[in-house]
């Protein structure tokens, strides 16, 4: 496993979904190019009928908040899929890393990789699945009144829901109910394939942060251990005894700064990508509620709404979930050296200072935020949901 980690379950998601689109850094260069341009080729054809029906309809403004949803989920499709192009030279640096680090660790240290991106597969696993069926669901709704059509006919046509509003300015198309309604499907499910390689990508980088740190953890626990065994030996008193416990400690030191740099380099790749679609996000969750109000009485429309705001506000807890992940585990390191009795007479002097300064170092955790303004974490997300339901009940009250 640890010789094609990047071939195995743990990373199959993203490397396939983020492969499907030019944006997988492994690939070939001519390959990126044309799956990146038909990308964007696909999204600019959905994008645009939906922006010009859009200010078409800018003075009547229920019709025109209609189209936000769609228009904000292409906004971020496009948003991700920059992201990924802009940093691509940090993302491969980071899959090298990733790809390093399950080749050169063994034993415990490796088995804890292991656990840490089965977790992170296993979390994947329910994001995906809920997302597609979600856009399936509100796809396929669309035919539901052909089906009772065949299934119980009436003495008419049952009308047929509009999912969404758009203008190709091709008489033939628009009027043309299937080619719209597949056309969107099928955007929308390759959309939601190049979201869910961004974001799956993203909660199996922080796993792999999460188990650096672990690693971390582990192997000064063992190395304190065991010079504590040896302390009431007479090997303790042996210079050689010194110095092998001051290398081990070093070690400990240097793999610490390496989950450190693992972690800024996750940071420098998401950092304005969580900022832009957190915000964007926090826009579409706010005039989904007001929609809603507004549309009570008909009940598609309100359950459309609430499916996009649930979907939405599921999206935004992907992004906080990671960060929160690697805040604990950083703040771990600095709780395991002060539980280890750093201070005690039987460490010397300068391995004190050495795990002082570790210690200085971990009391500042390492975090992921969107653009350096804010952090991720559950508490962020918690005040997030307690203000869009504190909206939503005001709105309703009305």
């Amino acid at each position: 496993m640890e010789d094609n980690v990047l071939d195995g379950p743990y990373y199959v998601y993203c490397k396939n979904y983020l492969s499907s689109f030019g944006t997988w850094p492994l690939q070939s260069y001519k390959k990126k190019v044309l799956l990146r341009t038909l990308m964007y080729l696909g999204c600019s054809s959905a994008l645009i009928p939906h922006v010009t029906k859009a200010y078409e309809l800018r003075n009547h403004l229920e019709y025109f908040f209609l189209c936000i949803p769609s228009i904000i989920f292409y906004v971020q499709v496009l948003t991700k899929i920059s992201c990924m192009i802009l940093n691509e030279d940090k993302c491969k640096e980071l899959i090298k890393q990733i790809k390093s680090d399950f080749q050169s660790y063994t034993g415990d240290n490796l088995r804890i990789l292991n656990e840490y991106a089965e977790q992170a597969r296993k979390v994947n696993h329910v994001y995906i699945y809920y997302f597609m069926g979600t856009v399936v669901v509100y796809n396929t709704s669309a035919f539901v009144p052909l089906l009772l059509d065949l299934l119980v006919p009436l003495n008419e046509t049952r009308p047929r829901p509009v999912l969404r509003l758009m203008k190709y300015n091709i008489q033939r198309i628009e009027n043309n109910f299937f080619v719209t309604t597949l056309h969107g499907f099928v955007l929308n499910i390759l959309g939601m394939m190049l979201i869910m390689g961004f974001d799956t990508l993203l909660l199996n980088c922080s796993q792999h942060a999460c188990a650096l740190f672990q690693i971390v953890i582990t192997e000064l626990k063992d190395t304190i251990d065991k010079h504590k065994i040896e302390a009431t030996s007479d090997t303790a008193k042996d210079t050689n005894s010194r110095d092998v416990f001051y290398q081990e400690v070093v070690k400990v030191i240097i793999k610490h700064k390496h989950a450190i740099e693992f972690v800024d380099l996750v940071e420098s790749i998401y950092a304005m990508a969580n900022l832009l679609v957190i915000g964007i996000t926090l826009g579409s969750i706010t005039l989904a509620e007001f929609e809603t109000v507004q549309h009570k009485d008909n009940h598609e429309i309100a359950f459309r709404y609430a499916i996009f705001t649930s979907g939405e506000l599921l999206h935004i807890l992907f992004h906080n979930y990671p960060g929160q992940r690697i805040k604990d585990h950083s703040l771990m390191v600095y709780q395991s050296c002060y539980n280890c009795e750093w201070y005690r007479e039987g460490i010397t002097d300068e391995c004190k200072k050495l795990l002082s300064f570790m210690m200085l170092r971990s009391q500042k955790p390492s975090c992921l935020t969107g653009g350096g303004l804010y952090v991720l974490g559950l508490e962020n997300y918690a005040t997030i949901l307690k203000a869009s339901l504190s909206y939503f009940t005001f709105l309703s009250s009305v």
